[in-house]
């Protein structure tokens, strides 16, 4: 196998601020030349990562998605502000990441790298998946159908849907997030390859032994599109993401410190 090299992914993501509800697909990918893509879905590192009252939901590069919900987690150390940007070794272009910032508690959301499509207020779509989810959802005002929906039309959409509902914590994330290197381990035994045209699939191992295959698997990049133009974030965008996840931590460890004095 190759050496693994993180990437951009491609995904579907829904905001429903009316029902408290987020949720998205699981599917990580890459695509290999012209004409197929490798993915890997139901793997166990989630797109969306909750910390108290502050929610996550990605888009975009693995690796770099990595940082930031390692960065999130660990805010009690205060380290500094993940990259949002990096250089894919394999192919010696920037690749980018996106996240929308929830706010629990005041029902705020912000997103930076990329927007989202908006559906009236309250409704919010990202990644390859948005225009189908979003038709989706005009017809069932169900986020979950919503995603499941857009998987029919984007090949870069599947696995379980993962949904989080702000108010209750319901939700179906996975109990033991996995690292990096456990995804990692996971690509050569469960990953799928699909042939964008036909919709043809076979396993990696499969695909491996076919002529083509060689330069295709040399180093690919997992990730999660979201759809369109990718961009590096502004320094501005960095400030304000930054100021952002520090006032809702703080505001949250300051609750628990007043709740154990009462």
């Amino acid at each position: 196998m190759p050496p693994y090299r993180g990437g951009a992914t491609m995904t579907t993501n829904v905001i429903d601020f009316h029902k408290a509800l987020i949720a998205c697909d699981s599917r990580w990918s890459a695509l290999l030349g012209n004409e197929h893509f490798v993915y890997l879905d139901d793997t166990g590192f989630d797109k969306i990562v909750v910390r108290d009252s502050l929610c996550a939901i990605f888009a975009g590069d693995l690796i770099l998605i990595d940082g930031w919900k390692n960065w999130i987690c660990s805010q009690d150390a205060q380290p500094a502000l993940p990259d949002t940007t990096r250089t894919d070794l394999k192919t010696n272009t920037q690749v980018f990441m996106q996240v929308c910032l929830i706010d629990r508690a005041n029902r705020q959301a912000k997103f930076y790298g990329a927007p989202y499509q908006a559906l009236a207020s309250g409704f919010f779509f990202g990644g390859t998946g948005a225009a189908f989810a979003m038709q989706c959802f005009l017809q069932n005002q169900c986020s979950k159908r919503a995603v499941e929906s857009a998987a029919l039309g984007d090949v870069y959409t599947g696995g379980a849907t993962l949904f989080f509902e702000l108010e209750t914590s319901t939700n179906n994330l996975s109990k033991q997030q996995v690292t990096l290197k456990e995804l990692e381990a996971q690509i050569l035994p469960r990953g799928m390859v699909m042939h964008k045209q036909t919709k043809n699939v076979t396993t990696l191992k499969e695909f491996q032994q076919k002529p083509e295959a060689g330069s295709l698997l040399n180093g690919f990049s997992l990730s999660a599109p979201c759809g369109g133009p990718q961009r590096a974030w502004s320094q501005m965008e960095r400030d304000d993401a930054e100021q952002f996840v520090r006032f809702v931590v703080q505001r949250d460890k300051q609750k628990k410190s007043d709740a154990a004095n009462d």
